[in-house]
């Protein structure tokens, strides 16, 4: 159970629960708990991070020779994987990359037909022989595939504590009884001693180097066993560092007993596909992705309060934290706070408030609109993503989303759902406000605001009548087919019809992918665990305390949250609806 202390006046909003999320203090953006000594270290550190990262010079390490050379060798069946590694980690690098077609501009084409798997040897072979001809007098040679992820400032710092005039290639040694290699897939680095050593062998077209006749034929794919025993016969060590080089993903089997740390200093990884790719750059770079979500605070009883700390376990469980918008008079937000806090940050500590005051009769309409402003919180960075949502619909499927988080712009999740409507004399399709995804810089830019601006009920009336744009009423606004109503979703529309910001347009079938309150067929209780998988999110019951609605959540947690949040979230249900009876009491 948590505590919660209330004042007597606030203690009545409680038992009326009356909690909705949305705030500021003196009409400016407030951020409601400070930073604990420990949070201003993890920002300081995502800082320094991100500094490395992202200043470093990009091919810093191939401008010249007695530096490190990077190339990948690619293939038109792994178009997908090659572009995003060209759009990730090898962007900081100059890597070279050869295939057997001029898939882009830079491509090397080297080919050795059949361009099968299983002739792989031969043209590996011919790149090689292609590096020395083209790209002789580097300290290290950095072999890598379009499955691969390298983590650059690791590898190079690894790479500085050897010495490339000793014979060596240092990668993941293996055993293919009789012969230890080194691994292909997780990438290699071959000294420069190694290197001519090896041509000093084999010749610079390096056709010395043969399948031993040990080995049986259906084995001539193993360009790595190959070629490893022909660097052995120029007498290169091979130096095992399986520790820092990854034969598969992260979370792979093999991968169990990799601690975080020692994962801290991997160098590259294997078998990873253009969605891990990305997801790793994301990693990487320490960028965080955020569920922008805004709620309004009652003086009664309100069914979209008890969502707030499911909506906020549903996005953390697929790798999402969330910014809570409330909005409300002081009080009302006070006492928001005093009951809400503790609970959401049991479920995840990575997820914020932000306040905004605002009077009963607008804070309807400013809970709604209020989430396009959402990048002006300045804490969060530059890259940063930020997703639009509503507090009833609770994400499920984790790649739907991935996707659309890596996605270069704004993405636009449901496209072109709502109609159209007019706006300066122009017809504007109507865009939905779940989802929009971008980064928080491509936010600014779309709505033409500044990072400085103090998120208040000022401002955003000030800025609505300088774009041309209905103000926020003075009156209640009323749900249904209105301008007032719609204001969020035509303000967002008429912004995404006029940016030069890149937009992505993806179409749904709310029908088919969707759990839906007002469908009992698409609830879990009928969809089962598989059915439940194929669903992209679910539109949540109002109320969802009471059953079956109750039973029907649970069984959605069961299978998607983690046992911890089900705990807490089950004793939160149970003292909202306690204090939610008292309040209907004394109501009467």
């Amino acid at each position: 159970m948590v505590a919660v202390k209330c004042p007597a006046r606030c203690l009545v909003l409680w038992i009326v629960a009356s909690v909705v999320f949305t705030i500021t203090y003196e009409n400016k953006l407030k951020i409601f708990s400070q930073p604990t000594l420990g949070t201003l270290s993890r920002r300081t550190q995502i800082s320094e991070h991100y500094a490395e990262v992202h200043q470093m010079p990009d091919a810093a390490e191939n401008k010249s020779p007695g530096g490190i050379f990077y190339f990948a060798i690619s293939h038109p069946s792994s178009l997908e994987g090659e572009k995003a590694c060209r759009e990730t980690w090898a962007k900081r690098l100059r890597v070279t990359w050869y295939s057997t077609e001029k898939s882009f501009e830079d491509t090397v084409v080297i080919s050795a037909e059949p361009n099968t798997h299983a002739n792989i040897f031969a043209r590996s072979i011919k790149v090689w022989a292609h590096v020395y001809a083209e790209h002789k007098g580097y300290d290290w040679y950095v072999r890598l595939w379009p499955d691969n992820y390298v983590y650059s400032v690791r590898l190079v710092s690894l790479l500085d504590s050897y010495d490339p005039k000793v014979s060596q290639l240092i990668g993941r040694v293996g055993r293919h009884e009789p012969y230890d290699f080194v691994g292909g897939g997780a990438g290699w680095a071959l000294s420069q001693a190694a290197f001519e050593a090896w041509i000093g062998k084999d010749g610079n077209s390096l056709d010395g180097c043969r399948p031993p006749p040990e080995l049986s034929p259906k084995y001539y794919f193993a360009e790595d066993v190959i070629i490893s025993t022909c660097l052995k016969q120029a007498n290169v060590q091979l130096i095992q560092r399986g520790d820092v080089f990854l034969s598969h993903p992260p979370d792979h089997k093999d991968n169990a007993r990799v601690t975080r740390e020692q994962f801290e200093v991997v160098v590259t990884t294997h078998y990873m596909d253009p969605l891990r790719i990305y997801q790793s750059w994301r990693d990487e770079k320490m960028l965080r992705r955020f569920a922008v979500i805004s709620i309004a605070v009652n003086d009664h009883p309100d069914n979209y309060n008890f969502l707030v700390p499911f909506a906020v376990a549903a996005w953390k469980m697929i790798g999402w934290s969330t910014i809570i918008i409330v909005v409300g008079t002081q009080n009302e937000m006070d006492c928001f706070m005093s009951l809400f806090e503790d609970v959401v940050k049991m479920i995840d500590t990575n997820s914020s408030f932000v306040l905004v005051e605002s009077s009963p009769a607008q804070k309807v309409t400013v809970s709604q609109i209020v989430r396009l402003y959402a990048a002006t919180t300045t804490w969060i960075a530059p890259e940063d993503v930020l997703l639009t949502t509503d507090v009833d619909l609770l994400p499920v499927n984790r790649d739907t989303y991935e996707m659309m988080s890596i996605s270069k712009g704004l993405t636009i999740f449901n496209a072109d759902c709502c109609g159209e409507f007019q706006h300066n004399g122009a017809q504007i399709l109507m865009q939905p406000m779940s989802n929009i995804v971008g980064t928080k810089r491509d936010w600014l830019h779309l709505m033409n605001i500044s990072e400085s601006a103090l998120l208040n009920v000022a401002y955003i009336d000030h800025w609505l009548l300088s774009n041309g744009m209905n103000h926020i009423p003075l009156t209640q606004t009323v749900k249904g087919n209105n301008d007032h109503w719609y204001l969020d979703q035509r303000v967002l529309s008429a912004r995404l019809a006029l940016t030069d910001v890149t937009i992505s347009k993806i179409k749904r079938n709310t029908a088919d992918d969707r759990i839906d309150r007002s469908f009992p067929a698409t609830w879990p209780s009928k969809l089962g665990v598989e059915g439940l998988k194929r669903k992209v999110d679910m539109h949540t019951w109002l109320p969802a305390f009471t059953d079956p609605e109750w039973a029907e959540l649970c069984l959605f947690m069961t299978h998607t949250l983690s046992e911890k949040d089900i705990a807490t979230l089950v004793d939160f249900k149970e003292r909202y609806v306690k204090a939610k009876d008292k309040c209907l009491l004394a109501q009467t």
